[in-house]
């Protein structure tokens, strides 16, 4: 990837590019300096390969948790026809409340940090069960069950929905992964009819670091009429 980067700032059309690379390449900070090579190479990864997993296996729960759910699927598409997006967020939200592609985050203390009873150490890492505090029946209703009202018209709890880590220091790709799970979803949507090919909703399997349907998101798939 490094020779592909050299390559890449040597383009004489570097300036006008808008792709990703060339974006990073033109970046500076306020005395004017630009990221390394080896920096650039590691945003990339993060951006093209940690998010594409994580993305891909939500987007998998978004439709198995649809297509069991008619009138939720039906308010989505309705969204999707009218370019609309406020109800689709709320369904995203709860999806990955209940189904975090990733079981665990993690801190690290920098200084002496008291938890409960105990104090840690400088150094100390603290690893978050994630789905924990997803479904805290002290934050959430029917902590369980898939109801995406409960974030219609509201943010998140930063301290209490952590599919993206919690707190202030959230994972970068964050707000891209919502624009690209929304627009995948309603463009599929937009273009097929889709019903499940099981009744009953897929059980969670870890699979590598990520928390996947056991056997896929099984479904059976029509192009709508005006796509014939």
């Amino acid at each position: 990837m490094l020779p592909f980067i050299a390559e890449r700032r040597s383009d004489p059309d570097l300036a006008t590019r808008t792709d990703v690379l060339s974006v990073l390449l033109k970046v500076r900070d306020e005395d004017g300096n630009g990221l390394s090579d080896s920096a650039i190479r590691d945003d990339l990864v993060t951006l093209v390969l940690a998010g594409h997993e994580t993305t891909a296996t939500t987007l998998s729960w978004l439709f198995d948790a649809l297509l069991h759910r008619p009138e939720v699927l039906a308010r989505v598409r309705a969204e999707a026809e009218t370019g609309e997006t406020g109800y689709t967020h709320a369904v995203i939200n709860e999806t990955l409340r209940l189904r975090p592609p990733v079981p665990f985050t993690s801190r690290v203390t920098t200084t002496s940090y008291r938890l409960g009873d105990h104090v840690l150490e400088p150094g100390t890492r603290i690893v978050l069960y994630i789905d924990a505090v997803n479904k805290n029946p002290k934050t959430y209703a029917q902590p369980h069950e898939f109801h995406a009202e409960r974030f219609l018209h509201q943010r998140p709890n930063m301290y209490a929905w952590i599919p993206f880590g919690g707190g202030l220091k959230r994972c970068l790709g964050a707000s891209f992964s919502m624009i690209e799970l929304t627009t995948v979803l309603h463009t599929l949507l937009l273009h097929g009819d889709f019903r499940p090919a099981s009744t009953k909703e897929e059980s969670p399997v870890r699979r590598s670091v990520v928390v996947v349907p056991r056997n896929g998101t099984r479904l059976f798939y029509r192009p709508r009429e005006s796509e014939k």
